[in-house]
């Protein structure tokens, strides 16, 4: 239990850091395309909030992006307008969400493969991915929520895919395989480029039929 505190603090200690790292952005203005691809959330602002016309207004993708529309329609009523500050701040809590995802995903594949220290592992994993200056302009970039969005549900299907893997065979496991396809799903919806989540849990599947063997 002493260790699996450690793990715990030290996660939040990374969560923590990276927010305080990442906070003078937050001040930042919007950016490119931003409003470009946002413009359509000021059907809002007369008070009759159609968010269902926001959901189908985006045409940067063939599915029209709904998902990640809708979370665009959260910000801007959560900021009673067009605040970046507000946007961003939504973008970075999702990058945190995000790195959770990360760090959880890692424990449960190290564990299929039965690697010593899984938790540090997987700790240290999640901690440079999130800090990883590439993700930078991810989480300042308001618009890039939507491949923010796409991440998650990606992440929460495989984890789910992972935990019906290791259920025992029944109705658990079946709820819990429904759930990752509902998830990549979603992530599609959020990003056509979500669709890398499909062979993904694929390599997923593979690796633990190898394990099996093994």
């Amino acid at each position: 239990q002493g260790d699996w505190s450690s793990d715990v603090c030290s996660s939040d200690l990374s969560l923590i850091v990276c927010a305080w790292i990442y906070a003078p952005g937050l001040a930042g203005p919007f950016l490119l395309d931003d409003r470009v691809n946002l413009e359509n959330l000021d059907v809002l602002s007369d008070g009759t909030r159609y968010t269902t016309d926001v959901a189908r207004g985006n045409n940067s993708g063939p599915l029209g992006r709904p998902v990640s529309m809708l979370s665009f329609a959260a910000s801007y009523l959560a900021a009673d307008g067009m605040d970046p500050r507000v946007f961003k701040t939504h973008n970075l809590a999702l990058h945190l969400i995000a790195a959770s995802l990360v760090c959880w995903l890692a424990v449960l594949l190290l564990s299929f493969l039965r690697t010593p220290d899984a938790e540090w592992v997987a700790l240290l994993t999640a901690t440079f991915w999130m800090m990883s200056p590439l993700m930078l302009s991810t989480v300042l970039y308001v618009i890039q929520r939507m491949a923010q969005l796409a991440c998650v549900f990606v992440l929460l299907g495989l984890i789910l895919y992972c935990k019906a893997r290791s259920a025992s065979r029944g109705p658990q496991a079946i709820l819990l395989a429904v759930f990752s396809v509902a998830s990549l799903m979603m992530a599609v919806l959020c990003k056509e480029t979500a669709i890398v989540g499909v062979p993904l849990l694929v390599l997923v599947e593979v690796a633990e039929i190898g394990r099996a063997h093994v």
